[in-house]
């Protein structure tokens, strides 16, 4: 089995503190938790930790370009890797912010004009994604088209009510049927993962998701462009979308569907079960059905992982740490069209690692298994140098050494 990441991004969302230290995999100390996401975390951790074999990969295969410019951005993403910039870099990276609050890009050039945000919060990214549906709307002298979900009351416990915004203390309320009062109040919530409503129109870029099939390149994370739907009525003047069909931008293969054009694919509504907490505290447990794309005006840090962008657009007022402004900067395939929108929090990418002792360790074990592994593939490795968990070969390197 080969394990492909970077320790310098993010963390996974679950089993993770505000800090980070609590991450399944890192090498702090388990919890003493005995439910059973606690127990698959420390299962994980001891597999993690059999792991022996580390190949690093150096080349920086995003920014190939060799501007003087794109070689001062490199220099920054290594730093901030490690906590490390220094003043040469905080320079550079006050170079790039945008017009307004710097000196660096006008966001109002066509380059810059509806590219996505990448930004710390939901809440942050579901507002802009909100304003950049109706700029774009005005641009292309359109006309949002809104789309408002499908709820339907669960009547009968759900399996899924050890959902984690469900507790023993949790009051759910089971109404003999949805009315048209509660209806409007479902669709005038704060926006969700669950989208009680969806503004489109043609043209507008939106990010998938949700996996519906993989071999359809039609997966979660994927991006594409709004080319039609098909809708019904829910009430006299409100609809919910049947099918959206969307063409599918740089898919990893190119697709060809029976009566479409190249690249264009349909996206069903799907339904799922969630809860919903009214004003008075009480959680209504119902099933939506919605189809499952946003606006890709702007997504999260963590939405933003694994994807080079060309032109690279990050708010920096939320990220909380340096992982997550390494992510969201290391998305750049270049320095020109890199953009920072609010101030650079110098104290989140300097100092060095020092505070986040679980963080350090784990790099400087897996430079330690690198240079092993290289050893082993030369054949130059001694003998005494074996384990099978991290921890005992690296001892043992160390008594070598």
């Amino acid at each position: 089995m080969i394990f492909a990441g970077d320790f310098a991004q993010l963390p996974p969302v679950i089993g993770s503190s505000q800090n980070g230290s609590s991450v399944a995999l890192y090498s702090a100390p388990p919890s003493d938790g005995k439910s059973d996401s606690k127990i698959e975390q420390a299962l994980g951790r001891a597999l993690w930790h059999q792991i022996t074999t580390v190949v690093i990969l150096r080349e920086n295969m995003r920014q190939r370009t060799q501007s003087s410019e794109d070689a001062k951005l490199r220099r920054a993403l290594e730093h901030m890797r490690y906590k490390s910039c220094d003043s040469l870099d905080l320079k550079f990276l006050h170079s790039r912010r945008a017009k307004g609050n710097g000196l660096g890009p006008d966001l109002s050039s066509p380059v810059f004009r509806h590219a996505p945000i990448i930004c710390g919060t939901n809440i942050l990214k579901d507002a802009i994604n909100d304003s950049g549906s109706h700029c774009f709307a005005t641009d292309t002298k359109q006309k949002l088209e809104s789309f408002y979900s499908l709820d339907t009351l669960c009547k009968a416990q759900n399996k899924d009510e050890n959902h984690k915004k469900v507790t023993r203390s949790s009051k759910i309320l089971r109404p003999p049927l949805l009315t048209s009062t509660l209806k409007e109040t479902l669709w005038n919530s704060p926006a969700s993962s669950a989208k009680e409503l969806i503004d489109l129109c043609l043209g507008m870029p939106v990010i998938i998701k949700h996996n519906f099939a993989t071999e359809l390149c039609i997966t979660n994370g994927q991006e594409a462009v709004v080319t039609g739907w098909d809708c019904s009525k829910i009430t006299d003047d409100k609809f919910k979308l049947d099918t959206l069909y969307v063409k599918l931008t740089n898919p990893p293969q190119p697709i060809q569907l029976p009566q479409l054009p190249p690249n264009v694919v349909p996206i069903p509504a799907r339904k799922h079960h969630t809860y919903f907490t009214l004003p008075s505290g009480w959680m209504l447990s119902l099933y939506r059905e919605q189809v499952d794309v946003l606006p890709l005006f702007a997504l999260t840090d963590y939405a933003s992982q694994g994807k080079t962008r060309p032109v690279n657009v990050v708010q920096t007022t939320a990220l909380s740490s340096c992982q997550s402004y390494y992510t969201a900067l290391s998305r750049s395939s270049n320095a020109q069209h890199t953009a920072i929108i609010g101030e650079i929090n110098s104290d989140l990418i300097t100092g060095g690692l020092q505070s986040q002792g679980w963080l350090r360790q784990e790099f400087w074990q897996l430079e330690v298994l690198d240079q092993i592994t290289q050893l082993r593939y030369e054949g130059k490795l001694p003998s005494k140098i074996n384990g099978n968990r991290c921890s005992s070969l690296i001892e043992s390197w160390l008594v070598w050494q």
